[in-house]
């Protein structure tokens, strides 16, 4: 995913469409397009893809495809990335104990968050998220978007994170019933602005790490980038209950 946002700003600046073959590890954009995992697959069925105009959000110029997440999971992720290459029990064992003790040391921290249609106001949160279209809420349905060109940023905004807390999210997306969890808010906006104290904060921008200057100020260009996808009447019937979207 970090992979394919990064081509999409050339795709973008030049006026291409962008075909995201899914040889990643999560290939959540892949997913959300409905395109064939397997590269055999998708080389047979490139010949029947159509252009597709899907939403494109935006961090202090950077661009996002898929969401940007503030506070304590940036810095997990960073230890992720340190070891993505070691696949040995030992060392998933001894990655699953450092994320129980950093979610069991994190510390909220002070935000001011200001969407554009609303007033400013302070959290105290552990982490933010910030998602290009919101998350479907269904039995299965992990970190899956059906639409990519509704228009809207949704915030996810985590109040506390322990690790049970985490444990519970997660069976709770596999059962479809995450968004009424009590340590979550959500909301959804057309743009964001969110400041901290510091003047740099560590974010994670599709899976990547980096560190961008504070304030953290979302935009979305709606329709931005043309991908080559599955038309959208074969992408639907492998989403039983999907929404359609428009063409």
């Amino acid at each position: 995913d970090g992979t394919a946002t990064a081509l999409a700003s050339a795709a973008i600046s030049h006026g291409k469409p962008l075909a995201v073959l899914p040889l990643g590890t999560a290939n959540l954009l892949a997913r959300d397009l409905r395109l064939p995992l397997d590269p055999e697959a998708w080389v047979t069925g490139l010949a029947a893809m159509e252009p597709r105009r899907i939403d494109v959000g935006e961090v202090n110029g950077r661009i996002f495809l898929h969401k940007v997440v503030v506070g304590t999971i940036p810095g997990i992720a960073a230890v992720r990335e340190e070891i993505r290459d070691r696949h040995s029990l030992a060392t998933k064992l001894a990655f699953l104990g450092h994320f129980a003790r950093r979610l069991a040391r994190a510390r909220r921290i002070a935000v001011e968050i200001t969407p554009s249609d609303g007033p400013p106001r302070i959290e105290r949160v552990q982490s933010i998220a910030v998602g290009n279209n919101g998350y479907d809420e269904g039995l299965g349905r992990f970190f899956s978007r059906s639409r990519l060109d509704a228009g809207r940023l949704s915030v996810y905004v985590f109040k506390h994170l322990t690790f049970a807390d985490t444990v519970r999210l997660g069976a709770e997306m596999l059962l479809g019933t995450w968004r009424q969890d009590e340590a979550l808010e959500i909301e959804d906006v057309r743009a964001l602005t969110i400041r901290l104290r510091r003047r740099k904060v560590r974010v994670m921008l599709d899976g990547e790490v980096t560190m961008l200057d504070a304030p953290l100020r979302f935009t979305l260009m709606p329709r931005g980038l043309t991908v080559l996808a599955p038309p959208l009447a074969a992408a639907e019937e492998t989403l039983p209950g999907a929404q359609p979207q428009p063409a």
